[in-house]
């Protein structure tokens, strides 16, 4: 009897434990339920905050807090299961999503711990105040490094990342699924930013003034980085203060009476010239390589040295003007009150001689005043922040401009240099092993012939087993011009009205930047006559070989196109080996680098890349639109910024021990 009554008085107590132990975890599990409701509740009111016109910097910092605090909250609410959760992962629907709560709960705190750093840094800084905020901004991030917090930055993306490296998002929820998608798309770019963070002060004159040299380059008439150079001049900041400005048209930058250099073979050939000038600096397809000409060929015609280069085109002046319209221009009719919708209208309709005036004398010397003025305004506007600039409209237009490469900004300064690669903002060509194609035009015919030429390309590779690979490439050019001609005329120019010059015929010369070691098999040896270049004998289509200081190779050619008509150029060349890589774990790599050349509007690329035979493909980035044995991975890509594609295949080990290279 008296063991009975102890039994059910252990009964009794182990209940009561048991009833407690549940109470205590449905207590535990409703607490995190409100956290996460709460949460959730300050990552909209930021998202909404982020998306406003005005942006609210103490109603962000407060979301930002206490957003926070509940984060804090639910580590700690979560620590008595943090052991147990990776074991959870046979629980139906959730069980990815608990078995990955404690990386999942790391990465948010340090994500959180990142913005709430990031923002009191950012504190000082009136983020409505356009460039009139640059002061402010070098001497906060300048203090941030002296006390060490953009480090402790670093620290906590770096932790962040190394979180989200250990889940798998494949095995989440749909909804979590979402969310680790968006920290992928930005988290990178974030680390990747801080370099330039750090130099930031640097660059915005707050130990000695900068001075950069601006290039306003045309997209309608192509040149290697963007365009033929229309308007230059130079700016000068100190303290983060814009002091000076300056800008002309390019003509009036060259300083003729001193010695300049003899410029490239195409545009000695083709185009007569026999200097080498600053509108036609941008010849190297490697931006940081074209800035130093330019550097040098504004020194000797300025006398002014500068810290670095902006390049920028007319797809970049819309983007501005997203967070800056209306912007005024005085012309001579008035006022015109220039927004992203008009402006490049407007730019076209400005340069047309007044009514009654021809081509020459005066209007020469005025052509490119609106252009001129409009840079002005864009600059002071930003400097003194007239009327309402909105700011997140104004910074997703300048980065939408330098991811697309419509904005290029390059420096000899090393520690910018490399922070500028890392972002990709340099218009530099990718280093690296693997394989690279760059379809890069020069518009060499005195037109603006380039607006109305469409481009396709077609890319494909073969590999082989021992990881060379054969590639044929075949640049398709097609002049949409209606306007017929009569022939087709190399002399320079100009039309009463701008658009006039997209219908006349197209002289390009094309280079296809390749791997270094590529053997050239087969080119088009496209002719051109001797009476369609201005000195010389014409061109027998001859391919001219240039090793470019990025170590990638270049195939030139000049070619000739007629409104109306379509050119294809077919290369077939050999890749070496190397092309594709074997990794430790005995899988292969190959990794294809599409440069975009700047001043283009979303060419179209088809790539095709065939496995080694017998090879299985393990994986694709991105993924191929379709994929078989016969023709291999295909992808169609518009191309808007540099593209990747990576491909991870897998060879059986009878075939690699017996790999003979490629086949016969």
């Amino acid at each position: 009897m008296r063991n009975r009554q102890l039994g059910l008085i252990c009964l009794g107590i182990g209940v009561g434990l048991l009833a407690t132990t549940l109470g205590w975890l449905a207590y535990r599990v409703d607490l995190i339920g409100q956290r996460l409701e709460a949460a959730d509740t300050h990552v909209a009111a930021l998202q909404d905050s982020l998306q406003a016109e005005a942006i609210d910097k103490t109603l962000i910092h407060q979301h930002l807090v206490e957003l926070q605090r509940q984060v804090d909250g639910l580590v700690a609410d979560a620590g008595p299961f943090i052991a147990v959760l990776p074991h959870l992962r046979w629980v139906p629907v959730h069980g990815g999503d608990l078995a990955t709560a404690p990386s999942l709960l790391r990465l948010a705190d340090r994500l959180v711990d990142a913005a709430v750093t990031m923002s009191d840094i950012l504190a000082p800084v009136d983020t409505g105040a356009g460039a009139a905020a640059l002061p402010a901004l070098a001497h906060s991030l300048a203090d941030a490094e002296r006390q060490g917090r953009l480090a402790h930055l670093e620290a906590l993306l770096a932790d962040a990342q190394a979180a989200r490296a250990s889940i798998d998002a494949d095995s989440l929820s749909p909804r979590l699924r979402q969310r680790v998608g968006l920290v992928d798309e930005h988290l990178s770019r974030l680390r990747q930013a801080l370099p330039l963070l750090r130099q930031a002060p640097d660059m915005l004159g707050a130990y000695c003034p900068r001075t950069y040299l601006l290039l306003g380059q045309n997209q309608d008439e192509l040149r290697p980085t963007g365009g033929y150079i229309t308007v230059a001049g130079h700016l000068v900041l100190d303290q983060g203060r814009i002091t000076a400005i300056e800008m002309r048209d390019s003509y009036a930058v060259d300083d003729l009476s001193v010695p300049y250099p003899r410029p490239p073979g195409p545009l000695y050939t083709t185009m007569g010239a026999d200097l080498w000038l600053l509108r036609d600096a941008n010849w190297s397809p490697d931006f940081p390589t074209s800035a130093r000409q330019a550097a040098e060929l504004y020194w000797l015609g300025r006398r002014v040295a500068v810290d670095g280069v902006i390049a920028f085109d007319q797809a970049a002046l819309p983007l501005l003007l997203k967070g800056l319209e209306p912007v005024e221009v005085t012309t001579q009719g008035g006022v015109d009150q220039v927004t992203a919708q008009n402006v490049n209208d407007l730019l076209r309709l400005r340069w047309a001689p007044e009514p009654g005036q021809d081509v020459s004398g005066e209007w020469w010397a005025q052509r490119k005043s609106f252009m001129l003025s409009l840079t002005q305004a864009i600059l002071e506007r930003l400097q003194q922040a007239q009327g309402d600039v909105k700011p997140l409209p104004l910074l997703q237009g300048i980065d939408q401009g330098l991811r697309r490469k419509h904005i290029l900004i390059a420096s000899d300064h090393p520690a910018w240099e490399q922070a500028l690669a890392i972002l990709g903002w340099d218009g530099g060509i990718p280093p690296g092993t693997g394989d690279l194609i760059a379809a890069i035009d020069a518009n060499v015919g005195f037109n603006k012939a380039s607006a109305v030429v469409e481009r396709q390309a077609d890319y494909q590779v073969t590999l082989h087993a021992d990881g060379s690979a054969t590639a044929y490439a075949s640049l398709v050019y097609r002049h949409a011009s209606e306007k017929g001609v009569s022939a087709c005329q190399i002399t320079p120019r100009y039309e009463p009205v701008y658009t006039d010059m997209m219908d006349r015929c197209y002289w390009n010369y094309v280079r296809l930047l390749v791997p270094k070691g590529a053997e050239l098999r087969s080119a088009p040896h496209v002719a051109v006559p001797e009476d369609m270049v201005l000195r010389g004998g014409g061109t027998l289509g001859q391919v001219d070989v240039e090793a470019l200081p990025t170590g990638h190779a270049a195939w030139g050619q000049l070619f000739l196109l007629a409104p109306g008509e379509t050119a294809a150029l077919d290369f077939t060349y050999e890749l070496p080996t190397g092309t594709a890589t074997r990794q430790p774990d005995g899988t292969w790599l190959y990794h294809l680098r599409l440069p975009k050349q700047p001043g283009t509007d979303r060419p179209l690329w088809q790539v095709s890349v065939r496995l080694p035979q017998e090879a299985c493909l393990l994986s694709s980035t991105p993924g191929a639109a379709s994929f078989d044995n016969r023709t291999g991975l295909m992808y169609e890509l518009l191309q808007e910024t540099d593209l990747e594609i990576v491909v991870r295949y897998g060879i059986p080990r009878a075939r690699r021990d017996g790999l003979a290279g490629r086949p016969s």
